[in-house]
């Protein structure tokens, strides 16, 4: 058992190596096969996969998406929590830029939709997370841009998480039970958000 183990361990560092310095190539393959194989590859999507990332240490690694027949199907996916960059919304955006934020304002040869798959606080009223500068900045810049998001996280707890059982998840929309929301207000927010994301994008 313990020389499966190693040899499973061993085969998943070398698809992340290969991953990390061969990116160009078997990323490009990859959505090349679900682009082809798609029954409607014309219009939209069967299969829509979510390629997980891991370093970069390929130092040529790029490409243009207009160069591709998927060019208009590729989404970029970007995760933003709170890491005390600035509490200055401007500067905050700018360094949002830099970090990739960018994508949807590249030329038009490099441009895509992007979308914040991960960002959010704790949603208990008392922390006071969701009126923090990070929320306003970050809410404030993903409407105005036009970005698609998704809130981390619905869940209150889990069975058990990095060893601890009935572990509390203070991000979660739900309490720790799953019985009621976490926060009264910071519900309130969000959904304030969301109404300026629709209006945003016209709905």
């Amino acid at each position: 058992m313990a020389n499966i183990q190693q040899h499973r361990s061993s085969q998943r560092a070398s698809l992340i190596s290969d991953w990390s310095i061969n990116t160009s190539t078997l990323l490009m393959e990859h959505l090349e096969i679900v682009h082809d194989h798609s029954r409607h590859s014309h219009s939209d999507f069967n299969i829509e996969p979510a390629v997980g990332g891991s370093t970069l240490l390929d130092p040529g690694f790029s490409f243009k998406v207009a160069s591709y027949p998927w060019a208009n199907k590729f989404v970029l996916e970007i995760h933003e929590y709170d890491e005390g960059i600035s509490d200055v919304c401007f500067i905050y955006e700018t360094i949002l830029l830099s970090f990739g934020f960018d994508a949807t304002t590249k030329n038009d040869g490099n441009r895509a939709p992007l979308v914040v798959t991960e960002w959010g606080h704790d949603e208990s009223d008392a922390s006071g997370a969701y009126k923090s500068p990070y929320t306003s900045c970050l809410t404030q810049f993903m409407v105005q841009r036009e970005l698609g998001w998704m809130v981390w996280v619905l869940a209150g707890s889990y069975y058990i998480r990095t060893g601890t059982q009935d572990s509390d998840e203070s991000y979660g929309l739900l309490d720790h039970t799953w019985s009621g929301y976490r926060g009264t207000d910071s519900l309130t927010a969000l959904k304030q958000v969301i109404q300026e994301t629709y209006l945003a994008y016209g709905q």
